[in-house]
């Protein structure tokens, strides 16, 4: 486990998944996620959703790739598309956040990325949590307990701490100021998460 660098930037996603009991809505013992190291809940959905967003969000403000938005009309139905484009070389990024970027390229639909990361699952919700539980664990701000479970190591998480308020100030900013392309990234990859389910799950997501 290497020790964490507060010199270094934190990924928006992982900031986002230590800290989510004071960034998401509530969850209960059927729709919840119990964060790491507390006894909070947070909605399960809520979390996967967020953190693709966050650390697609994170790879803009790194230069590292392009987000557009759009949506399309079939038969009265409205269906938001986003595309990812690759805009610089490759990144120091970790976690999610370095999985999706390696499989960005021209124009590169969301659905189609969070596929080639996951394949057909009924457990995107668990992977996507699973990479940043990991990435948290390995730069020490978490100390496993269990199968996804740990508690936070207060001395790191104090340091950790100027960097979530910095980053939780920025999210703010972009949800308001960019209201709508975050919007567009929360529903298309709920809809993503839910089409990566093979046919014969129940989408029990």
């Amino acid at each position: 486990m290497s020790a964490p660098n507060e010199q270094s930037a934190v990924a928006p996603a992982e900031l986002l998944y230590v800290f989510a009991d004071r960034l998401l809505p509530k969850g209960n013992m059927l729709n919840g996620y119990v964060v790491p190291g507390t006894d909070a809940r947070v909605v399960y959905n809520d979390l996967a959703i967020d953190v693709v967003v966050a650390a697609l969000w994170g790879l803009r403000e790194r230069g590292a790739i392009r987000i557009e938005s759009s949506v399309k009309k079939v038969l009265f139905v409205s269906h938001h598309e986003v595309h990812l484009t690759r805009t610089g070389e490759a990144v120091e990024a970790e976690g999610l956040a370095a999985l999706m970027f390696r499989n960005i390229g021209d124009a590169t639909e969301l659905g189609a990325v969070l596929l080639a990361v996951f394949g057909r699952t009924p457990y995107a919700l668990q992977g996507i949590t699973h990479l940043e539980f990991e990435s948290a664990a390995t730069h020490g701000y978490l100390k496993k307990t269990g199968n996804d479970k740990g508690e936070r190591v207060p001395e790191a998480i104090e340091r950790l701490q100027p960097a979530y308020d910095a980053f939780a100030a920025a999210w703010s900013a972009f949800q308001k100021n960019e209201a709508e392309l975050f919007d567009a990234l929360q529903k298309r990859t709920k809809t993503a998460i839910t089409m990566l389910a093979p046919p014969e799950s129940s989408g029990n997501q």
